[in-house]
């Protein structure tokens, strides 16, 4: 009995994911790997998502580079637990040299797991700026991006009804749709945003 105990608990300790924060947020007193993020890089956003069902576990980090007391240069990373080596690792790395960074998971109706979209808001004219991430044919990587819709002034985007919402202040522009390869922009049935809202 004992010996089967031990063996459960060897089982266990080797396949559980190692520990990078059970929380993972600004406050944590368990920050996450310092391998991931750059020296002079402080962590603004971190969130468990999932892109890849076979993982166990992933975490997207928005990082501002420090080195400019008035720099706009982040990082985005998605750092992913390998099952077969047994560590994390690096699966996306962009540089976006925008403010006011958000980050959002959701559903696409055709991608099995959750895609991911930040998105920046700038100037008076709150000017529209976003980035598309999701797993496909087994590598996590850009989807889509604002040059669709540059310099799209009063802008939003959203997650509706399996496809992606811009909107130009209460009007629907741009619907996109998943084709099973790429984004494919379609006619909104409705123009009005309504009661359409961020998740």
């Amino acid at each position: 009995m004992k010996k089967f105990l031990f063996f459960m608990l060897l089982f266990y300790s080797c396949s559980k994911p190692p520990s990078i924060s059970p929380n993972p947020s600004l406050n944590t007193k368990k920050p996450l790997p310092q391998k991931f993020i750059a020296p002079d890089e402080r962590i603004e956003v971190c969130k468990a998502i999932k892109l890849n069902s076979s993982r166990f576990s992933q975490y997207a980090i928005i990082a501002l580079d420090t080195t400019d007391e008035f720099s706009l240069k982040h990082s985005f990373y998605v750092i992913d637990y390998d099952s077969v080596t047994n560590n994390w690792e690096k699966s996306i790395n962009e540089k976006i040299e925008y403010s006011n960074l958000r980050l959002e998971v959701g559903q696409i109706a055709g991608i099995v797991d959750s895609v991911l979209v930040i998105s920046s808001v700038e100037g008076s004219g709150a000017y529209l700026s976003y980035w598309i991430f999701g797993k496909i044919e087994g590598r996590n990587k850009k989807l889509l991006d604002s040059e669709v819709n540059p310099d799209l002034p009063r802008g939003g985007i959203y997650f509706n009804n399996g496809k992606i919402c811009v909107a130009y202040g209460e009007n629907i522009i741009d619907n996109y749709v998943w084709s099973g390869k790429e984004f494919i922009k379609t006619i909104p049935s409705s123009p009005q945003l309504g009661q359409i809202k961020r998740k």
